[in-house]
């Protein structure tokens, strides 16, 4: 049985926020998406920029493609997320699986370095796999809390581990931004620009150099992907060696995958149910809302009318 209230099992839960918390900041939020449009956006002969790919032979935007990836990994963790729960309470290993979730996500993180247009489709399934097991690892760790914690500690131990996940992560968003800002640290870009003028002897050394530049960050940027994986899988050795594995269930708890399908189903009912409360409530609205002449009055659709209007509209 776990103890609660052991200083040095909570220690060890809240620096995995220190450990993941990075990805969130650094990669989904600060570096990626610049890095993202970046490498997908062409310049046309007629001046214009194009940011439209080519995915399993459909085209289309690239913010568009980035934004149903990540999306599609909400949902596949929506899903499993309750089933791989019900199988690691019946089997008392809660730990197997935050580190399982835990190596996906920085291993896929740290694999963006070798993003590639080219292999767009292979590139979109390192983001994929980085957001699944992102959010798949903290739904373990949050599932540790009840057990290592009294209720009533709860919110100060969430806000430590939050508190400590901030500030890891600024520090190596720094480091990694200090890096991209200064290319000249590490490269040097005036034989860069020479070579480039020998290659398109069109160029000018301005040109040339802001080509070199360019070039070099990009490559930091890709080292920053890696320095995210790096930080998030060294770290994470602290919590992943102190944690204890959670208690298996008696055999007389009915723990198990039904569980967690049986959850999804619950979760599906809500969903229908707010449904319908919402369409319900934008026809009482649109039923009161002035019209035109600034003059109440009643609504000429009926609320089955109203609800597919705004739906449409949506």
């Amino acid at each position: 049985m776990i103890e609660k209230g052991n200083k040095k099992i909570i220690n060890a839960w809240t620096f995995y926020d220190w450990a993941n918390s990075v990805y969130p900041l650094v990669v989904t939020t600060a570096i990626f998406p610049i890095f993202y449009q970046g490498i997908t956006t062409l310049e046309m002969s007629d001046g214009s920029t194009s940011n439209l790919v080519s995915f399993f032979g459909y085209t289309l935007p690239s913010p568009s493609l980035y934004s149903y990836v990540v999306g599609a990994s909400f949902l596949i963790v929506s899903i499993l997320s309750p089933i791989l729960g019900g199988l690691a309470d019946y089997w008392g290993n809660k730990k197997f699986f935050l580190k399982l979730f835990c190596y996906i996500g920085a291993l896929s993180c740290g694999s963006l370095y070798f993003f590639n247009t080219e292999h767009i489709e292979l590139s979109m399934l390192s983001v994929f796999m980085a957001s699944i097991g992102f959010w798949g690892s903290l739904v373990y760790y949050n599932a540790y809390l009840p057990e290592i914690a009294e209720p009533e500690d709860h919110d100060r131990i969430s806000a430590k581990g939050f508190s400590l996940g901030y500030l890891g992560s600024s520090i190596l968003l720094i480091i990694n931004l200090a890096c991209i800002m200064n290319p000249g640290w590490f490269f040097d870009i005036t034989a860069r620009a020479n070579e480039l003028m020998l290659i398109t002897p069109e160029l000018s050394l301005q040109e040339a150099t802001e080509n070199a530049t360019g070039f070099f960050k990009g490559r930091l940027s890709r080292l920053a992907f890696v320095s995210v994986a790096v930080w998030w899988i060294g770290f994470a050795q602290y919590t992943l060696s102190v944690l204890p594995h959670n208690k298996k269930p008696k055999d007389g708890d009915k723990v198990s995958i039904w569980k967690g399908l049986q959850e999804i189903k619950k979760v599906w009912d809500q969903i229908q149910d707010l449904q319908q409360v919402t369409g319900a409530a934008g026809s009482i609205i649109d039923g009161v809302q002035p019209g035109n002449d600034s003059a109440p009055r009643k609504s000429q659709t009926t609320p089955d009318q109203k609800s597919t209007e705004n739906s449409n509209m949506a």
